[in-house]
């Protein structure tokens, strides 16, 4: 079992009230944590693919903007 990381918290924080793309989700965690700029993808998505492979959040593959899916919590 993997440990979860303080990525992984805010981002099922963040979808607790609904259900968000991959874009809204990376702007959001970026102003979380303090940030003007976005949250780099090689931090964000694996997190939101681990997230998914646990089944802690459900999506249907998490990309680009142009070809976004919704991702929930399961909780």
């Amino acid at each position: 079992m993997e440990k979860a990381t303080l990525m992984d918290m805010i981002i099922l924080s963040y979808l607790l009230n609904q259900p968000r793309h991959g874009y809204g989700i990376k702007k959001q965690v970026g102003l979380i944590r303090g940030r003007q700029e976005l949250v780099n993808n090689n931090q964000l998505y694996p997190a939101l693919h681990r997230l998914e492979r646990t089944g802690a959040i459900a999506g249907k593959g998490f990309r680009s903007r142009r070809a976004s899916r919704a991702g929930r919590s399961t909780a």
